[in-house]
């Protein structure tokens, strides 16, 4: 599916998406992080890619977290501006500021010394709700009494906190989480920067700043996220149980491992390669490696080291699906959470 193409220098919109619908994540397709995750494809080959990702839901119908639209938005503006996106961010943004890593202009409705940055409108559209959400992306709605529901505006989340209006943005990735915020009718914000994998410290942090500063109660931050923590922990213990528990003991492989050894394709992922290693199979996908143990029947599954969050994210559960003349065709893979496994076709020699 075509999102938008740039083409004489403007930007071109196919099937009503605009570069708003990018920003705003309701573009009906779903988050499919693994795409840019796996580090194998540039900016450029990752917009094209995406016209092979299946929408999951109707067009401006649903939220949903999109980092590769968000993408697609800067490498657009990029290719309008000539210069690409760092380019334009480094002469539109950063030199006017007379910085070279971060702005604080959204706190004045997109000016700084005078100079308008971002167009007040663009600004508070910015900062105001475009999307409903059925959840937060850190807590469930309604969870803590402290906060209203939350909506989401352009690469922002924006919330009430304590009756003050807040907007923020939390970030993940191997080794590090970070959390964007601020009160902007306050002139007040908080950025959390960690060298730890998603941890909660960034969420709360910023609140029990600002109840410091605006000389709130102390709501006991602390204490709340350490017991939901713990039950956070007895869920995935759950959950593990309940997997092991759905394994059907005593079955074997439909075919010999030898079998399963070969290269896959997806049209938006690329290739994955199945290799025997004694007995068991290893999976090679993007710059990523790992073995598959047998789970049942056709299924094979790979369970990551305790707390190693770059492989955490390939706690899969794979299949193999055999074709009319019996050979082993297609490979199942639970790339996106939010779809069905994606097949993989197997690429014959």
């Amino acid at each position: 599916m075509a999102v938008a193409v740039v083409a004489k220098g403007k930007v071109i919109h196919l099937r009503g998406y605009g570069v708003r619908d990018l920003a705003a994540m309701r573009t009906g397709i779903a988050r499919h992080d693994l795409l840019w995750g796996i580090d194998v494809f540039p900016r450029e080959e990752l917009v094209r890619r995406i016209r092979f990702i299946q929408p999951n839901q109707d067009f401006r119908t649903a939220w949903q977290y999109q980092n590769l639209m968000f993408t697609t938005a800067g490498y657009l503006a990029g290719r309008v501006d000539g210069g690409g996106w760092e380019a334009l961010v480094r002469r539109r943004v950063l030199q006017p500021l007379g910085m070279t890593r971060a702005s604080p202009v959204h706190l004045q409705g997109g000016a700084f010394n005078g100079q308008e940055l971002i167009r007040r409108a663009d600004s508070r559209a910015m900062q105001s709700p475009q999307m409903a959400m059925s959840r937060g992306m850190a807590w469930e709605a309604g969870e803590f009494p402290e906060l209203s529901d939350e909506g989401y505006g352009m690469g922002f989340l924006v919330t009430h906190y304590r009756g003050h209006k807040m907007v923020h943005h939390p970030g993940n990735w191997d080794g590090w989480s970070l959390e964007l915020s601020f009160l902007p009718n306050d002139s007040l914000g908080v950025v959390v920067l960690t060298n730890m994998y998603s941890t909660t410290l960034r969420d709360f942090l910023p609140w029990l700043l600002y109840d410091r500063l605006l000389g709130l109660p102390n709501s006991r931050w602390s204490d709340r996220f350490l017991a939901r923590a713990a039950r956070g922990r007895a869920l995935q213990v759950a959950a593990r149980a309940r997997e092991d528990s759905a394994r059907i003991a005593g079955t074997t492989p439909s075919h010999p491992l030898d079998a399963y050894a070969g290269r896959y394709q997806h049209p938006a992922y690329g290739e994955a390669v199945v290799t025997r290693d004694g007995d068991t199979l290893r999976l090679r996908f993007g710059n990523f490696e790992f073995p598959l143990s047998h789970y049942h029947y056709d299924s094979f599954r790979y369970e990551p080291p305790a707390g190693d969050p770059t492989y955490n994210r390939f706690r899969w559960r794979v299949s193999f699906l055999t074709g009319l003349d019996g050979s082993v065709e297609t490979l199942l893979a639970p790339l996106e959470p939010a779809v069905a496994p994606l097949p993989f076709t197997r690429i014959k020699p």
